[in-house]
This record gives C-alpha cells, sequence and structure tokens, in this order.
C-alpha cells in the first residue's frame, strides 16, 4: 500500500485565523523542555480519485493547565535555538511515523516545515540515515519552504537539493502565488504590464531550475475562490504555472465544499481541510492507516 503525506511545524491549519489564536501565551523553549510539544496529522485528499493519500503533520502544546495550544500560543519570539530544536523533533516525529507505517506496508513522503536558516547547517542527511525506514523504495521526505524564501535563496537551496536530494529529501514551495501576485499586482493579474511579468518569469525560471515537487496554494487565494473573482484568477493561474513547471499543486485550507469544487474545476492536485477532516494524534493517524491497510488486504485476500 503506498499513500503520499506531508509534515509542517508550522503547526496549525489556520495560523492566521484570529479565531486560532489563544489568550494562553507560553515560551516555546518552556514547551519543548516541558515535552508538551506533540505533532498531529491533517489527511490530505487526492481530488481526481477523491480518496486519501497523506497527511500534513501540525505542532501542538499540550498545557497541564490550558490544554492543546495552537502555534500562536508558542511560536511567537521563538529564538533559533528552540526553531531549531522543534525543527528536529519535526524530523525525528516523521521519521517515527514513516517506520510505524512502513511495518503495516505502507510507504508516506513526509513533508515537514524548514526554516531555510538551517537547510546550510543542520545535519539533515545524517539524521534521515540514521532513521529513516529500511525498505528498499522509501518514499522519502519533502521539505517545505515559503515560496518567498526559495526566491531569495535559490543559490543555497539549489545546493542543498542536490546535496540531500540522494537521502531521499525533495523540497515544496509553500504559500505559492503570493510572492508573484506581488510582484505583477492582484488587480493586474488581468492586465499584467511587462516589466512585473518579467520577473515573474524570472522568478519562475529559478523555481522551474530547482526541481520542487510540490507547490502548495497560499490559503487566502483558496479561501473563496468560488466567488471571488481575483482570488479564482490566482488559483486558476498558479495551478496552470506550477503544472507547466511539472509539479503537483495543493490547495490548503479548503473548508467550503464549493471552494473545492472550484479547484477540482481548475485541476488542482490535492485538497487539504477542515472539508475532509480535522488534525488527529499520531497515534490516531497511525492507527487510521493501518485499519485501511488490514480492511485493503482483507478486501484483496476475497478476490
Amino acid at each position: 500500500m503506498t499513500e503520499s503525506s506531508t509534515v509542517t511545524i508550522s503547526s496549525s491549519d489556520r495560523d492566521d485565523d484570529p479565531a486560532a489564536r489563544s489568550s494562553s501565551q507560553i515560551a516555546l523553549n518552556t514547551a519543548l523542555l516541558c515535552g508538551w510539544i506533540e505533532f498531529w496529522y491533517q489527511p490530505k485528499i487526492d481530488l481526481s480519485k477523491r480518496q486519501m493519500m497523506g497527511a500534513e503533520v501540525f505542532a501542538r502544546a499540550r498545557h497541564p493547565a490550558h490544554g492543546i495550544l495552537p502555534p500562536a500560543a508558542f511560536m511567537a519570539g521563538a529564538d533559533v535555538d528552540s526553531l531549531t530544536t522543534l525543527t528536529e523533533h519535526a524530523l525525528l516525529s516523521a521519521l517515527e511515523t514513516s517506520n510505524k507505517l512502513a511495518r503495516a506496508g505502507i510507504n508516506l513522503p513526509i513533508t515537514i516545515n524548514v526554516p531555510v536558516t538551517l537547510l546550510g547547517k543542520y545535519p539533515f542527511s545524517k539524521l534521515v540515515q540514521r532513521h529513516r525506514p529500511d525498505v528498499e523504495k522509501w518514499a522519502g521526505l519533502v521539505f517545505d519552504i515559503p515560496e518567498q524564501q526559495i526566491f531569495s535563496e535559490s543559490s543555497l537551496i539549489g545546493t542543498v537539493i542536490e546535496k540531500l536530494s540522494p537521502h531521499g529529501i525533495r523540497f515544496a514551495a509553500d504559500d505559492f502565488g503570493r510572492s508573484l501576485s506581488a510582484m505583477i499586482g492582484v488587480d493586474n493579474f488581468f492586465t499584467p504590464s511587462n516589466e512585473p511579468l518579467e520577473d515573474v518569469l524570472r522568478a519562475l525560471e529559478r523555481l522551474g531550475s530547482l526541481g520542487v515537487v510540490e507547490m502548495k496554494l497560499d490559503r487566502s487565494f483558496v479561501t473563496d475562490s468560488n466567488t471571488d473573482r481575483r482570488s479564482a484568477s490566482i488559483c486558476k493561474a498558479m495551478i496552470d504555472l506550477a503544472h507547466a513547471l511539472g509539479t503537483k499543486v495543493v490547495g490548503i485550507g479548503v473548508e467550503k465544499s464549493t471552494d473545492l469544487e472550484m479547484l477540482m474545476q481548475m485541476g488542482c492536485d490535492i485538497g487539504q481541510g477542515f472539508v475532509f477532516g480535522q488534525p488527529m494524534t499520531q497515534q490516531e493517524f497511525v492507527r487510521l492507516l493501518r485499519g485501511r491497510a488490514e480492511q485493503l488486504g482483507r478486501k484483496n485476500g476475497k478476490n
């Protein structure tokens, strides 16, 4: 059984939503030292097959007094050391999950959100070699990097991709469309001027040359794309551009069935959001996929 998945330490499906923010603020280093950080998984859906093809993992803090806290409660003001530790925990969690699923015959490429500042410093390859599943064709990991950081650090990322690809690590562009639309100007998506369009083409050329495998549409364009003409135009343009570069497109933050229908009409490959399911603990996620694998095995045994 082969499925695909992503993991991110951005840590919340609704980080930018005030409703997801908590009045209970704690420091990330405190949460890490106390062992409160854990990672939850949210389903990702193959829109053409209409079935689950993986999940994205979000960090949560399980506070003894305040309960489950979103990242808005512990990420603000985080120092470099704490972010490094959080990234390492996310990587180990992804590899642990990958191993648990591999023992059930499930092979998942898992993505974690990695700060670009760590790419040239942290020994990712050594940690992956030590903890990766011992399977012949491991699906590997995907490092999720914001689109703007890919553009601004393209030389570094190109070098790191070349270094890490032999170890099964690939890259994805998060917030896809945010920087590109800013270059053109949202209103100019209908009548772009030559100068910003040239900037976009140069940026896309850099993006294509790096070989990223997945573009994650910025949620601000996905939300209300069924009714907002500008958002719909940007989504469609970004989907077509990503496909021209040979990458898959993920629509994140899908919370309305009408927006889902619009994304499918546009040719979006993967969907993720509350319309499909809430995040679940690692234990629940592994149990769910093991159950599906056993069910599929019994079904195939009868055929």
